[in-house]
């Protein structure tokens, strides 16, 4: 799951570096206890945005539900963070990675590595052409159970930046 502020940069001009930073820690606290109560680790902050797994370190069976159910959450919650804050956009696929320790001898972090991390990215930033802020994957729709999910609205195959082959992506 990547997650992304949109309209950061204006958000960030219109408030000094310690307002910004103040509003940031409120939106990863947010992010990380809502992904952990799913599940899921919060495996990297990237600028403004963040990476989330599920199924790795700890195996687990519904990953597909956790992410979709983190993402509902997350984006309901979000929503309820007083004064102005940027939007956001919320991409989930799911995928075979690799799960481990990658960098040099001085520095190593634990982070997932594939295709699907870079797929999930790229449904993330899908978003902002689309108009959408939660997309996802036919792969994860596939591997989440029916019951419960809310309905989806199918956006179409589409060539993903990167990509010899489109993607059925759903919002």
């Amino acid at each position: 799951l990547f997650c992304d502020l949109a309209g950061f940069t204006g958000f960030s001009e219109k408030h000094s570096p310690a307002e910004v930073v103040k509003f940031l820690n409120r939106y990863f606290e947010l992010a990380q206890n809502v992904v952990s109560a799913h599940g899921g680790i919060i495996n990297k902050f990237i600028g403004d945005a963040f990476m989330a797994i599920f199924n790795a370190p700890v195996p687990l069976e519904t990953h597909a539900d956790a992410a979709i159910a983190a993402a509902l959450q997350f984006r309901t919650h979000y929503s309820d963070l007083s004064g102005e804050k940027p939007g956001i956009r919320l991409g989930i696929h799911s995928g075979e990675v690799l799960a481990g320790r990658i960098g040099s001898e001085q520095r190593q972090e634990y982070t997932v590595i594939g295709d699907a991390v870079n797929v999930a990215s790229r449904i993330e930033a899908l978003g902002k052409k689309v108009g959408e802020n939660l997309l996802l994957s036919d792969a994860t729709a596939e591997l989440a159970a029916t019951e419960g999910m809310p309905q989806l609205r199918k956006i179409g195959k589409i060539m993903l930046r990167g990509k010899s082959s489109g993607t059925v992506v759903y919002a």
